[in-house]
């Protein structure tokens, strides 16, 4: 276990040199291979699986290769089937699945794989042209029965946490992102109880 937190500070260290182009991809790239390598020996756990996922969607991040965030989305949820009460793997499912939805709706249109990120939420922005195409685009994307899983999932999470923070950010991204008041005056009431309105 502890390798394994070396090779990921290392496939860290690598993987932020590679974005400011110090031509360190390929060796963030190994690094993380070889973590995923490592939890592939470790006792299968939720825990390790999320780490695992975790690790191969950096690996895509860098690789490009659609097999690579396939498997990394396939382990995040195998995770949180183990553990179905742990809100820090809901989350990370939650906000993977989101992205994932968006991808699988809108991949014909935006080219996500030329960039090896993650579509987000954000870019529908570009989709569409006014209110009523806005619509279509919306309905599409509410539809989807990831985006239906991804919320289900956030909704969970909420309830699990209600005092982390980062759980209310990706709500508030949801719903505002279908303009969708009554989620939205919902959550806010949720942070006042929280305690976090502040």
């Amino acid at each position: 276990a502890a390798g394994l937190v070396v090779l990921l500070r290392r496939a860290g260290l690598a993987h932020r040199g590679g974005h400011v182009g110090h031509g360190e991809r390929p060796a963030a790239e190994q690094f993380f291979r070889k973590a995923i390598a490592g939890y592939e020996q470790q006792p299968r756990s939720a825990a390790t699986l999320n780490n695992q996922g975790l690790a191969c969607l950096n690996v895509y991040s860098l690789s490009s290769d659609p097999r690579d965030r396939a498997r990394g989305v396939e382990l995040l949820q195998e995770a949180v089937a183990l553990a179905p009460g742990d809100s820090i793997l809901l989350l990370n499912v939650s906000s993977v699945l989101l992205n994932e939805a968006v991808r699988e709706q809108f991949g014909d249109v935006v080219r996500f794989d030329l960039t090896g990120g993650s579509p987000a939420l954000s870019d529908l922005y570009h989709l569409y042209d006014g209110e009523a195409q806005r619509e279509v685009v919306m309905n599409k994307l509410r539809n989807s029965e990831l985006m239906k899983r991804a919320l289900a999932h956030l909704e969970k999470t909420l309830l699990l946490a209600p005092k982390n923070p980062a759980g209310y950010h990706l709500a508030h991204a949801a719903y505002s992102t279908f303009h969708d008041e009554a989620r939205l005056i919902e959550l806010r009431d949720r942070l006042k109880q929280a305690g976090l309105d502040h």
